[in-house]
């Protein structure tokens, strides 16, 4: 897996995978027999879910949104794709208005917008549209590093998104420019790539977990040569960086008696360094939360060890094996009959590794070589298998005589069976390795009903299901509520086949 900066020129229209996660989005695509994932301006794979609108130019994103977003917090977009099909009442839009800036008004379909200040000019923005000008902005970097025309995506989606959620996704993308194939769950997309890069004969079931920056998303699906069967799906709020920014705020109250919960912009740069004190703390055994000028011109330090940042975060931790207990037996499967895959930043986190092979009964999880990068890897993947043929490529036919299309670049070998080469795991170029597994005539397909695990007491309505948006709750904004079963509904998935 790797990436190269090219000379513009004229080419195919291509379809890209895009992985939208909560921090960061990726984007990337099936090129010369490997998934090529596309660095933006920086030279950098993973690009942060952030837009800022400036009072000279037009918006910025990614990185150089991030860098403005202090002195500029009322105009900065963080992960705009939270409030994709919320209404302006919903407990999930309240909570993100609480936070701070930017503001959010109703809008006249009791809707939550952005209210910004756009080239000096007061603008009401959805989340739609907000979110089209990054994914706009990923569609052009693909183009003028690569010298193509991106006409296609597959998008990845958390575990909790329902119809709602989807189709605001999707006019998001249309608003983009960019022609939606399917939207994958983001554990889903990553069973893709593993199941590519990690093939065996034979049925076998795999428990996907998805632990990114808010989320745990999991999904059990079960693999039997080319394709994918859904089982359960399931997410959790899980923000252990709002721990660590809440454990700084009372170390400064108790310390200095200072209240710093109503200064947005130092809470925005002490919640990045706990971010990436949170990542050291998977390599390192001890590290510091250190911002310069945060109280009153002074500087702040703190140290962290990983054992005391492990202990006051492990009741959210160690929750999601209730999660996952739950998910098996109500799937009728033993522990030791499924095979488990992390993905996701967070999934390094060493208590989190350590508790999942305890409950699996000391089974080593298994992973990709980069975790961040799972979901990508298999939305480009399943893009090229979506993806219209090229022309002169006019498709192939799957076992069922049914009509497939075949990859957005046509083979370099003359075998019909398109090959993900290993350097999907980082080990190698994937041009001179065809046919390690073979992706024409991809399928996902769902045998039983999606799962919603719901943190409320008592179950809605079955009407109430389809636009339900989940409520966080951890350590962090007080007690959590009783957890309920497994709710069985039937699934709005992605297309399964033209």
């Amino acid at each position: 897996m790797g990436f190269a900066m090219r000379a513009r020129q004229s080419g195919p229209p291509v379809a890209v995978g895009i992985d939208l996660g909560t921090s960061c989005c990726r984007i990337g695509l099936w090129r010369d027999g490997d998934v090529l994932i596309v660095p933006n301006e920086r030279g950098c794979l993973a690009t942060p879910n952030c837009v800022g609108f400036l009072d000279c130019t037009g918006p910025v994103v990614g990185d150089a949104a991030a860098e403005q977003a202090a002195v500029n917090l009322k105009n900065t977009i963080f992960a705009p794709q939270r409030l994709l099909g919320a209404t302006y009442d919903s407990p999930w839009a309240q909570r993100l208005r609480l936070q701070g800036p930017p503001e959010i008004v109703k809008g006249e379909d009791d809707s939550a917008l952005y209210s910004i200040q756009d080239r000096g000019k007061s603008r009401l923005m959805r989340p739609e549209e907000v979110l089209a000008v990054l994914l706009h902005e990923m569609k052009r970097q693909v183009e003028q590093c690569l010298g193509v025309t991106v006409k296609c995506a597959v998008c990845t989606v958390p575990s909790k998104y329902g119809q709602k959620q989807r189709k605001a996704l999707t006019e998001a993308l249309h608003k983009a420019q960019l022609e939606v194939l399917a939207l994958v769950k983001a554990p889903t997309s990553a069973a893709i790539a593993f199941s590519l890069t990690n093939p065996i004969e034979g049925p076998r079931n795999v428990l996907v977990l998805d632990f990114g920056a808010c989320y745990c998303d999991f999904c059990l699906l079960t693999l039997h040569g080319k394709c994918l069967y859904e089982r359960a799906v399931g997410s959790e709020f899980v923000d252990l960086d709002s721990l660590l920014v809440r454990f700084c705020l009372t170390d400064i109250k108790l310390r200095l008696g200072i209240d710093m919960s109503s200064d947005w912009a130092a809470l925005l740069r002490l919640s990045m360094a706990c971010e990436s004190a949170k990542r050291k703390l998977s390599q390192w055994n001890q590290t510091r939360v250190n911002v310069e000028a945060l109280i009153q011109g002074s500087d702040y330090c703190v140290a962290m060890s990983r054992s005391y940042f492990e202990e006051f975060c492990s009741r959210d931790i160690d929750s999601l094996m209730e999660i996952f207990d739950i998910c098996l037996v109500e799937s009728g499967l033993e522990r030791d009959a499924v095979d488990v895959v992390l993905v996701g930043g967070s999934s390094r986190i060493p208590r989190f590794r350590r508790l999942v092979k305890d409950f699996f009964r000391g089974q080593q999880p298994s992973e990709l070589l980069r975790p961040d990068h799972a979901a990508v890897l298999g939305a480009a993947v399943y893009a090229a298998a979506l993806a219209p043929p090229a022309p002169g490529n006019s498709g192939k036919e799957d076992s069922e005589g049914e009509k497939r299309p075949g990859p957005t670049e046509p083979d370099s070998t003359p075998s019909t069976r398109a090959g993900v080469g290993t350097g999907m795991v980082g080990t190698g170029s994937g041009g001179g390795n065809p046919g390690i597994y073979s992706f024409d005539g991809l399928r996902l397909e769902e045998i039983l009903p999606w799962s919603v695990l719901l943190e409320t007491s008592s179950a809605p309505a079955p009407e109430d299901l389809e636009h339900l948006l989940d409520v966080p709750c951890n350590e962090a904004f007080g007690p959590r509520p009783p957890r309920e079963s497994f709710v069985k509904r039937p699934s709005q998935s992605y297309p399964v086949t033209q």
